[in-house]
């Protein structure tokens, strides 16, 4: 039986997908969880991926998830462990999220570095700001985010912070040609009202990327929260036809 594993996206709990969590085949990462060997230490990307395997490699087959930051991990894990992974499911994923000359449908890097700048010296306000962001269907736009600022993460010492700071340079990193090196079969699920990852990405994966399918769902960077039946189902049976 094949695992369905999900790495949550950046600055959002895993407690966002917990209504999954009561099925048997999903097993949902919770990043504040995934420690390095040196608890004094922030992340690095190759300490989180030995950390990834340290929990995975017992699993078997796996269906690897990846929701936005968690999607970007995902490659460079299924890159690393390519015999292990049977599908790679990225939600919402940008694989170069910071806009470059010849990738622009990414976040401008004067508005990452601006960001990245306002959580470290605010952190709280900085995660309701991208909650706000997560849930904005346009430019216009002004819904309440509140139901999305339970599943915000809680900074409980100075180290967490700091981990959370080093986990979003990981957005930052280009995995382009990283993805292109996935043999795995590859569904992209990106919603039509995104705020932070455009749906014009949908007609550039497809040239870039020939052999990946590509499904656009209605809403926001979390189309997801309040239908995620819908959301497993489509994980589930994209590829049973293949």
């Amino acid at each position: 039986m094949i695992t369905n594993v999900i790495l949550p996206g950046w600055g959002i709990s895993h407690s966002i997908f917990n209504g999954l969590s009561h099925q048997k085949s999903y097993q949902i990462i919770d990043w504040s969880k995934i420690q390095s060997d040196d608890t004094h230490t922030p992340y690095s990307q190759k300490k989180l991926i030995a950390s990834l395997h340290n929990l995975l490699s017992k699993l078997g087959s796996i269906r690897l998830i990846g929701w936005s930051l968690g999607g970007l991990l995902a490659i460079d894990y299924a890159k690393e462990n390519p015999e292990q992974i049977d599908e790679l499911v990225l939600i919402a994923c940008n694989p170069c999220f910071v806009s470059q000359p010849d990738w622009p449908m990414g976040m401008s890097s004067t508005d990452f570095n601006l960001f990245t700048e306002q959580f470290k010296k605010k952190p709280e306000h900085t995660l309701k700001k991208f909650a706000s962001l997560c849930y904005k269907t346009n430019l216009n736009s002004r819904q309440n985010a509140q139901p999305l600022f339970k599943h915000l993460i809680t900074l409980a010492s100075k180290q967490q912070h700091q981990n959370w700071i080093h986990l979003l340079t990981e957005l930052s990193k280009d995995r382009r040609l990283s993805l292109n090196q996935i043999n795995c079969p590859v569904l992209h699920i990106l919603a039509a009202n995104d705020h932070l990852v455009p749906a014009s990405l949908a007609s550039i994966l497809q040239l870039r990327y020939p052999l990946h399918q590509i499904v656009l769902c209605k809403g926001s960077h979390t189309f997801f929260m309040n239908d995620l039946t819908m959301l497993s189902d489509l994980i589930i049976h994209w590829n049973s036809n293949k």
